[in-house]
């Protein structure tokens, strides 16, 4: 048992083991680019918020 802890221990003091490990960027979809496209655009944020606004208010007050 003694010997089982002591793997454990090392096991867990490895720096390599504790870091985040980056991973190789993947190709971006283009639904997510659409989405990020529509999200730089003010205008449309604006009647984006507005209509969240207007299904929370209406949900709210059911």
């Amino acid at each position: 048992m003694t010997n089982k802890r002591g793997n454990d221990m090392k096991r867990l003091m490895n720096k390599e083991d504790r870091e985040i490990k980056k991973e190789a960027e993947k190709e971006v979809s283009q639904k997510i680019l659409e989405y990020r496209k529509k999200v730089s655009d003010e205008a449309y944020l604006d009647h984006a918020i507005n209509r969240i606004a207007t299904d929370l208010s209406h949900y709210l007050t059911k």
